[in-house]
Formats: C-alpha cells, structure tokens, sequence
C-alpha cells in the first residue's frame, strides 16, 4: 500500500495521510502481515 501526499498539499492533509497509514499499518499488522511503514 502507497500512501502519497506532496509538500504542496495544506497541513491538515499531510498530518491525515501518516494517521491514515498508521491505522493501515497497524491493521495489517494484527492480521499477522509484516508491516513496513515509511515516513519522510
């Protein structure tokens, strides 16, 4: 899963893509995949 959102995107959408891809993560994870989550 790609979760992407540029510099040029308000705050609020930034901050919500990494909550969005942490709630993914963690749903994956306690479905027994292995989770790799990158932030920059």
């Amino acid at each position: 899963i790609i979760i992407c959102n540029t510099s040029s995107m308000p705050v609020s959408a930034r901050e919500s893509s990494v909550d969005t891809a942490a709630t993914l993560a963690e749903y994956d994870r306690q479905m027994g995949l292995n989770v790799l989550l990158l932030a920059d």
